[in-house]
């Protein structure tokens, strides 16, 4: 009897050393999970985080890019009305030396002309 005495304490013995090994598993389980939410949390303030440096950065580029369509609409606009004074220059010049020729120049190239067709 004294060795099925000896072999109770033993299973005894070993039961607590399982229970105890069970609950450090679950002590190790809980913190693990515990571990996991605390990352899960981190990462959705990094997200959000991340999602408001993306709008500051996309309103930061939306307010640069209209800035230089409208330097870039005022230049353009600048460079049509000076083309457009340079043609109005050219135009007047042009109308000058067309007031310029004499009525007699031009009945002396008409008459080349009709000489020319008549030769024809």
């Amino acid at each position: 009897m004294p060795k099925m005495r000896g072999s109770k304490i033993r299973r005894a013995g070993k039961r607590e050393r399982m229970s105890g090994i069970v609950k450090s598993i679950a002590q190790l389980e809980a913190e693990a999970d515990g571990v996991i939410e605390g990352a899960k949390a981190e990462a959705r303030g990094m997200e959000k985080a991340a999602e408001g440096e993306v709008a500051s950065y996309r309103g930061r580029l939306d307010g640069e890019t209209r800035a230089k369509v409208a330097a870039y609409e005022d230049e353009a606009r600048g460079r049509h009305e000076a083309a457009m004074v340079e043609a109005g220059r050219e135009l007047e010049g042009a109308l000058a030396a067309l007031d310029g020729i004499s009525g007699q120049a031009i009945g002396a190239q008409a008459a080349r002309v009709v000489d020319y067709f008549k030769k024809i």
